[in-house]
């Protein structure tokens, strides 16, 4: 269970629910506030449209180790991720979304957004051994220029703290992610679909002990990605691109990567 499998992500031509239809990479997808609390697996989430222009979203899930029956595993007091997004659609040409996730992750399960989208810094808490609460808050909106361009974006914050502390203690740390992408469908045959996606991945920007700076990098980890999939036949595409991610884990140090990529994909 993910909360996109209920909640407007709100990026129509990149997401694809892993199907391998929309961009070639998990981060491209959509907004990290959606992962968070991603592939926990149990708990409960619904849509309700309130009227033509607003809907609401809620959730709640749980980690799979609450089927065990140890301390810190269960329903309510394992790791768990609440989500709440309004959406608002004021035409059906623009759409936009404003959500909150607040995730509780214990020591058996204690990575931000599953571990598939970020830097090493930013997903795996740190500076906190064991318990942590995350408060998570984004913007995403789609806009379709014309039938043949939309774009996409989103804008996402996450600032967390070690549970075991007193309220308004001085161990914190919080991290951003931008992205903005361009959708072509139907380029050049109907059904093909072109991307180009360039954003920051999510990167850890403030950590603090004492409440005091702790010094670490915070080079701009930029994603560049470009793709094309080629609708061959109704069950068959094939989709060339390219990824080009700057800065890995955040240290300008490191060399770029560039990754090229042919994705063949068959629906049927």
């Amino acid at each position: 269970g993910e909360h996109a499998d209920y909640t407007p992500t709100l990026n129509p031509y990149f997401e694809d629910f892993d199907g391998g239809r929309g961009t070639l990479s998990t981060f491209g997808q959509r907004s990290p506030i959606y992962r968070m609390g991603s592939g926990f697996g149990s708990g409960i989430g619904m849509t309700t449209r309130l009227n033509k222009v607003l809907s609401v979203s809620l959730g709640y899930l749980t980690n799979g180790s609450g089927n065990l029956p140890t301390d810190d595993a269960g329903l309510l007091n394992g790791s768990f991720s609440a989500i709440a997004q309004l959406t608002v659609t004021p035409s059906d040409r623009f759409s936009f979304g404003l959500t909150y996730n607040y995730t509780y992750l214990t020591k058996l399960v204690n990575t931000n957004f599953g571990e598939v989208a970020g830097t090493k810094l930013s997903t795996a808490n740190t500076f906190v051994p064991e318990d942590t609460y995350n408060n998570s808050f984004g913007v995403a909106a789609t806009f379709r220029l014309s039938p043949g361009m939309v774009l996409n974006g989103w804008v996402t914050t996450t600032n967390g703290r070690d549970f075991t502390l007193p309220r308004g203690s001085s161990d914190y740390y919080y991290t951003w992610s931008y992205a903005l992408g361009l959708a072509l469908p139907d380029l050049g045959k109907k059904g093909s679909l072109g991307g180009i996606l360039v954003g920051i991945s999510p990167y850890l920007t403030g950590f603090y002990l004492d409440g005091s700076p702790v010094a670490f990098q915070k080079s701009l980890p930029f994603h560049i990605e470009g793709f094309y999939r080629y609708q061959m036949t109704e069950n068959l595409a094939i989709t060339p691109g390219f990824i080009w991610l700057t800065a890995p884990n955040q240290d300008s140090n490191n060399p770029d990567i560039v990754i090229g990529t042919v994705r063949m994909s068959f629906t049927f």
